[in-house]
């Protein structure tokens, strides 16, 4: 496939396969096209040219509600993780179950969760460690704890292919080392895809199964350290 933004094709013959439970990494210089390599993967935007086949549909041949249906299997954690920081933690964490849920629905959990929700959304938290966090204000967390609300959300939203935009880009060594750790363990456990994009090639080696780097419009695997 050929990636694309709006000045043209930022990536070219693009090739290559995730399975279940398979933990790839992209890394590569800025501008070298992970976020737009990760945001077409995610059907936000469409290819110029090629297929994107995923869970025995090619994505580029979809639209309306196959594509909907389709983007809801798929969860992305972004650089900047599109939290509602107005909003309580676990109503940020519940907006991961709003594509199977009715306008109805959505808009009545805002106001009036019930036991049943309020139990997956701590469940979910305490699978990252913030069970104490459930009816914090978002605004009051640190950067790293509103990334594993990010996490948690992806949990809820129960995706087979997790897609995640520097997930350990602002965080110390040791938190960002925790993080992708429970990444990885995650994608293992569940039998869903990740694919994330790194600026740590060590931190790659040492967590994900395969390593692509993006560079000069091409993606090329590099071979395994030992």
């Amino acid at each position: 496939m050929a990636p694309t933004e709006q000045s043209g094709p930022v990536l070219t013959g693009v090739t290559f396969d995730a399975s279940a439970g398979e933990c790839i990494a992209l890394v590569g210089p800025s501008g070298a096209g992970k976020t737009t390599l990760l945001r077409t993967l995610a059907a936000a935007i469409p290819p110029r040219g090629g297929a994107i086949l995923f869970d025995g549909q090619d994505h580029t041949r979809l639209s309306g509600h196959a594509l909907r249906n389709a983007r809801r299997r798929i969860a992305m954690i972004t650089q900047k993780h599109d939290l509602v920081e107005t909003l309580r933690v676990d109503r940020n964490v519940m907006a991961g179950a709003l594509g199977r849920w009715s306008l109805w629905r959505a808009l009545r959990f805002l106001a009036w969760p019930t036991r049943e929700e309020l139990a997956e959304a701590e469940a979910a938290l305490a699978a990252v460690g913030l069970a104490e966090m459930l009816k914090r204000p978002t605004a009051s967390l640190s950067g790293g704890e509103q990334q594993r609300v990010a996490i948690a959300r992806a949990m809820v939203q129960a995706p087979l292919l997790l897609l995640a935009d520097e997930p350990v880009a602002s965080l110390d060594p040791a938190t960002a080392a925790d993080v992708l750790r429970f990444l990885t363990d995650l994608a293992r456990s569940s039998g869903m895809a990740l694919i994330c994009s790194l600026h740590q090639p060590d931190l790659a080696a040492r967590f994900c199964d395969r390593t692509f780097e993006l560079r000069d419009g091409r993606i090329s695997e590099l071979e395994a350290r030992d």
